[in-house]
């Protein structure tokens, strides 16, 4: 949890924090703002004294009263007089009141008698021009590979790059320190301090306290204080032992602490402030939990704020500070070679050489231009985990900002493109007709018990063992979708439902030595997807005085929709775990399924009141073809009134002879009659009236089509003089 204040302390955006989340969202970094909740004070008396009052003017009148509690002096202001000058009760939220030259600054809210007298804000924000609410805390929620987020400067850092902000953060100068450097398997880096001479009872500054009571770290003891507040800035906690309840030899390190002794106390004036790293090869034999994801790159940085905050806070004249020392075995980061060609790649831009030198000052990257030809770079304190070129791309794209990249869409020759047509429907839309007629789709696993399949047996001696099942209720892959229908029915059945209308569609597994066409094969199994359905009960929903059931000529009726146009044959069947009345079912002389009634001997325990109807069928055998339904004519019609004695073949081949002679008419495909109608009072007339259907290309405009409709309207009036319809 970062919070808003200690941001804007050293950097103060001009944005507000939803868009500083929204744009750190859009550089993969997830975070989510949350409130702070104000905690109720408790309320604070005191008795004080008016000494003076003092006009003091700011387009209203107002009034400055000097108090005296507790033998100090503070002030306040009022709109109206007071008349007691003796004394009275006041309540204070803030005491830091201030009074120079008659310009007030006031850091807090007093109340006289439990009445407002005056509200006035101030937030003291140093080296800033815009001033925000600082109310609210960012919570970062997935950082992956951005491991130097999780302090606040890395996510200063950060910000100030995409908002391209000037960002020098500068430790106070301190004495010179001195590394001695050893070589220790154990270790990939070891640090330890020592201090001597120091007060523990000393105070810390109200800054640090802030920060502190915000994250809910705040404690009595002055060390662990600071060394909290460097864990909030840095990232990296430091481990402190009184120094005089333990020696260090040549070859020893302390790792950690079993014993409560070595803790602080207040008697404790020397210190050993120690930080460290193990290996993963010796984490185990040593059980000891560390954090790995330490940025090394920032020890210095964060070891000279500790030596300088306890120096100033807790030192005294004869304070001691001894000489940093420092083992580190660590390989030495490698150079990053990458090309202009590739940046240009990947971004879809092109960066000249200068402007690739000026991003990487901005980034504070090292970095050689070799032969003219690629750069060796290496990343920032900050960034010390980039080590693929995809992602030290990444950071030159965020100072070069996105929207620079202008928009070119790839240019495609539709004309090419072969796509492949769907012959058949898909199962979609063999369930789509099944859920029309009332079904309900239902899914089930591919594994079942062995004595469920022996009742069934549909393909004897086929089944599939499995070697290593999760259960003993699961030991075979399942032959056929009748046991989980008639498993689905029965608990249905149980819990008081009188009508099921139930389908499947899955594959089923058996063995099989001959590869079959069109199925998958692995080895001597074969796979195969098939569609069952089940029925039982009522026809009807709830209806009184009609006790119609289902049977299986409902269910052929449904099997025979799907089929629909084509045409399917049945055979009687005989099989155990069915009735006498079952079928086979053929198409094109190929056994497809069967159909029929389940013997209910199989299902002794259970008193099914009706008959339960089922049947499957190989899905290869149900996909329809699909009609070219495209329009391949534009369709006019022309409704005319003409004579009995007229022949219609004989003004048909006439209209066709003109369209083949007349080129004007070479849109036109042909003129069909499309339909014909006597009426009784036309028949008197001795008339009848007819519609002839012109079929024109598609090529054709609208324009052309009413031209060529009107050419035709010409020739039957000159010949036939008939009446035209409007």
């Amino acid at each position: 949890m970062i919070f808003e204040k200690n941001i804007r302390n050293i950097i103060n955006p001009i944005f507000n924090i939803k868009k500083i989340s929204n744009l750190l969202i859009n550089f993969g970094i997830e975070n989510k703002i949350n409130k702070i909740k104000k905690k109720n004070k408790k309320n604070i008396f005191f008795l004080g004294k008016i000494i003076k009052k003092i006009k003091f003017n700011i387009n209203l009148k107002l009034y400055i009263y000097e108090l005296k509690i507790k033998k100090k002096k503070y002030f306040f202001i009022s709109k109206k007089k007071i008349k007691n000058n003796n004394f009275n009760i006041f309540y204070i939220n803030k005491i830091n009141l201030l009074y120079k030259n008659k310009k007030i600054k006031i850091k807090g809210i007093l109340y006289l008698n439990k009445n407002i007298l005056l509200k006035y804000k101030n937030y003291n924000i140093i080296n800033n021009k815009y001033n925000f609410k600082n109310k609210n805390k960012i919570k970062i929620i997935n950082i992956g590979n951005k491991i130097y987020l999780n302090n606040i400067l890395g996510l200063i850092n950060e910000i100030s790059l995409i908002f391209k902000i000037k960002y020098n953060y500068k430790i106070k100068n301190i004495n010179k320190i001195k590394f001695k450097i050893k070589n220790n398997i154990l270790f990939k880096r070891y640090t330890y301090v020592i201090i001597k001479n120091i007060n523990i009872f000393s105070k810390i500054p109200n800054k640090i306290k802030k920060i502190l009571k915000l994250n809910n770290i705040y404690s009595k003891n002055t060390i662990k204080n600071i060394i909290n507040y460097i864990k909030i800035k840095y990232g990296i906690y430091f481990n402190i032992i009184d120094y005089d309840k333990f020696k260090i030899f040549n070859n020893f390190f302390l790792i950690f602490k079993k014993k409560k002794f070595l803790k602080i106390s207040k008697k404790t004036k020397n210190l050993y402030l120690k930080i460290f790293c193990i290996k993963k090869k010796y984490k185990k034999k040593i059980n000891f939990k560390n954090n790995n994801l330490i940025n090394y790159n920032i020890f210095i940085d964060s070891i000279k704020e500790i030596i300088y905050l306890i120096k100033n806070i807790c030192g005294k004249i004869n304070t001691n500070i001894s000489n940093i020392k420092d083992i580190i075995n660590i390989k030495k980061k490698k150079r990053i070679k990458i090309k202009i060609k590739m940046v240009n790649k990947i971004l879809g831009i092109k960066i000249n050489n200068k402007k690739l030198i000026k991003i990487l000052i901005i980034l504070n990257f090292e970095f050689w231009y070799i032969k003219k030809k690629y750069f060796k770079i290496i990343p920032n304190k900050y960034k010390y985990k980039i080590k693929k070129k995809e992602e030290l791309i990444e950071e030159i794209l965020k100072i070069y900002n996105i929207k620079n990249i202008k928009k070119k869409y790839p240019l495609f020759n539709y004309n090419n493109i072969k796509c492949k047509k769907e012959k058949y429907f898909s199962t979609d839309y063999i369930r789509n007709i099944l859920c029309n007629l009332d079904y309900q789709e239902v899914i089930n696993y591919s594994f079942i018990n062995k004595n469920i399949e022996k009742k069934f047996n549909i393909l004897k001696n086929k089944s599939i063992k499995i070697i290593n099942p999760i259960s003993k209720n699961i030991n075979i892959m399942r032959t056929s979708l009748l046991p989980g229908l008639i498993n689905n029915a029965i608990y249905n059945i149980n819990n008081n439902c009188k009508r099921i209308k139930i389908f499947e569609i899955g594959n089923i597994f058996y063995k099989n030595k001959k590869i079959i066409d069109g199925y998958k094969t692995t080895k001597n199994i074969c796979e195969l997807k098939k569609i069952s359905c089940l029925t039982y009960g009522d026809f009807y929903y709830k209806q009184k005085n009609i006790n119609k059931k289902l049977n299986i000529l409902n269910l052929k009726k449904d099997l025979e929709i799907l089929f629909w146009p084509k045409k399917i044959n049945f055979i009687n069947l005989k099989i155990k775990f069915l009735n006498n009345n079952s079928y086979k079912i053929f198409y094109k002389n190929k056994k497809i399924g069967f159909l029929g009634e389940v013997n209910k001997n199989l299902f002794k325990n259970y008193n099914f009141k009706n008959n339960i109807n089922i049947f499957e069928i190989n899905l290869k055998y149900l996909k329809k073809k699909i009609l070219n339904i495209r329009k391949k004519y534009f369709k006019r019609d022309i409704s005319i009134i003409l004579k009995n004695n007229l022949n219609i073949k004989k003004i048909l081949l006439f209209l066709n002879n003109k369209i083949k002679k007349n080129y004007l008419f070479n849109n036109i495909k042909k003129i069909i009659i499309y339909d014909k109608f006597e009426n009784l009072n036309l028949k008197k007339i001795n008339k009848f009236s007819i519609t002839f259907r012109i079929l024109i290309k598609n090529k054709t405009n609208k324009k052309n089509i009413n031209i060529i409709i009107k050419k035709i309207i010409k020739i039957f009036k000159k010949k036939y003089l008939g009446k035209i319809k409007k």
